[in-house]
């Protein structure tokens, strides 16, 4: 059995982060406080967790460029489990210590710039990030990761692999610069607080000069890859989704034309018949080319404002309601517990949960990087309704 604590909610309506009034129905919002706290009234709790299945964490991940030459990335997460989340500022100058084998030390480094992570707790893992380069981090699940076996390199010289995202989020300024890095490191992998088994992940990388990149850890080796269509879900390996594509290459925004067969004039029902066809599941593959075609049929958005609100829409194909997806044995399943989109060249970073459909800013790069609030961090509450 693993403690996880749940803290009382806080007021995130502050200089640092505000909420666009979406959901105004005060009954729904009294009736989703009611359901998460009654049980809890505000104190640790236990949750029994077993098994993490290796359909989990069925997130969605891409990158938009505006005509503006402004970046912005939008990701999902998706869990069974309750994951709670901390968004949270790391100030230039943070230092880091990751573990080795055998109890060792294992890399120790001093952070050259800012950054904001979605931290995971209770395992303050960080699952998704960018800094004040605008250099992008996601953590994605993918069963079928090995990570590589433990090396005879120095301790000093091993990274954890949990402790990447800080390690590339606290020291790099693009995504090239990340591949140089990562092809040199000595990743070893070892369980994480909060997880059962050691978590298989995969890494989007973006940067602000609009270039994306993929990490994945297969059969013991880091196989670093271009992202040309700048989108990642979860499995199977980033060049079979590359290659699924071309399944759907004759879909099209454009709606079909009518059909003569003898006499008669068949004509469409309605709106939609070029993308007559596009998978509509949440599997890893669907969602993958679901993203790739919705978002090359939508274009270059022309600004900054524009490329967040399509970043949103973009997120909704792609959005889990509780219940939709079940593992056959536990009857639980994934659901959305929370989307983010990160403005990479204005340094905004934008978030939304499950229960709450409010849209929050958080400006914690632009702000006092020295504040205690911004650096304690604000919980989000990742429940269902």
């Amino acid at each position: 059995m693993i403690l996880l604590t749940i803290d009382k909610h806080l007021d995130t309506r502050n200089k640092y982060s505000f909420q666009c009034t979406l959901l105004k129905d005060l009954n729904l919002r009294k009736h989703m406080l009611r359901k998460i706290w009654n049980s809890v009234s505000f104190k640790v709790i236990a949750l029994a967790i077993c098994t993490i299945p290796s359909s989990g964490f069925s997130c969605t991940d891409f990158l938009l460029k505006a005509e503006d030459r402004t970046c912005i990335v939008g990701r999902s997460l998706e869990f069974a489990q309750i994951l709670p989340t901390r968004v949270q500022l790391f100030p230039k100058g943070e230092q880091f210590q990751s573990p080795a084998p055998n109890n060792q030390k294992g890399m120790q480094w001093t952070s050259k710039y800012a950054f904001v992570g979605m931290v995971i707790l209770p395992s303050k893992a960080i699952s998704d990030g960018f800094n004040e380069k605008g250099f992008s981090v996601g953590a994605l699940w993918m069963p079928g990761t090995e990570y590589p076996a433990v090396s005879s390199a120095p301790a000093d010289t091993m990274i954890h692999f949990a402790d990447i995202m800080a390690w590339l989020l606290g020291n790099v300024e693009t995504v090239e610069e990340a591949k140089n890095a990562l092809e040199k490191m000595h990743v070893y992998s070892d369980k994480v607080a909060g997880f059962s088994i050691i978590p298989p992940v995969h890494l989007s990388l973006h940067d602000a000069n609009g270039k994306s990149g993929v990490v994945e850890f297969i059969k013991g080796k880091v196989n670093i890859y271009d992202n040309p269509v700048d989108v990642l879900t979860n499995a199977p390996e980033y060049p079979w989704h590359l290659t699924n594509l071309s399944n759907y290459i004759n879909l099209s925004p454009v709606n079909a034309g009518e059909l003569k067969i003898g006499n008669a004039v068949i004509t469409a029902t309605g709106q939609g018949t070029g993308f007559l066809g596009v998978p509509g599941d949440w599997t890893p593959p669907s969602r993958f080319v679901r993203t790739a075609l919705f978002k090359n049929a939508m274009g270059a958005p022309k600004t900054g404002k524009a490329g967040i609100n399509a970043a949103f829409h973009l997120l909704n194909t792609v959005d889990i309601p509780y219940g939709t997806v079940r593992e056959k044995e536990s009857n639980s399943g994934d659901f959305t517990q929370w989307i983010v989109v990160k403005d990479l060249t204005n340094k905004k970073l934008y978030v939304r949960t499950y229960g709450d459909l409010n849209i929050r800013e958080f400006d914690f790069l632009n702000g006092d990087q020295n504040s205690q609030e911004a650096k304690k961090g604000i919980d989000l509450q990742t429940q269902a309704l």
